[in-house]
């Protein structure tokens, strides 16, 4: 892109429990085919690799306080 020097890839997993073993591999397949940090957002997050960032929230929850770090605003609705 144009005026951005560096870029991350991430892979976020939201959600997908312990028997949704299809989105999990899905999700580890794309951080390696990317070279990206993968990241798994579960309260239960299963086992997971040593390279997988986990953090142990609900998506909601979490995505809240991932832009109140970032100081900008995520579009964040509780679809409930």
């Amino acid at each position: 892109l144009p005026g951005v020097a560096y870029a991350i890839a991430l892979a976020i997993e939201l959600g997908a429990g312990a028997f949704v073993g299809s989105i999990r591999e899905a999700t580890a397949r794309e951080a390696r085919r990317r070279n990206a940090r993968a990241i798994r957002i579960n309260p239960d997050p299963g086992v997971c690799t040593p390279d997988t960032l986990v953090l142990r929230l609900g998506a909601l929850e979490a995505l809240t306080q991932i832009s109140e770090a970032l100081g900008q605003s995520l579009v964040v609705q509780d679809a409930r």
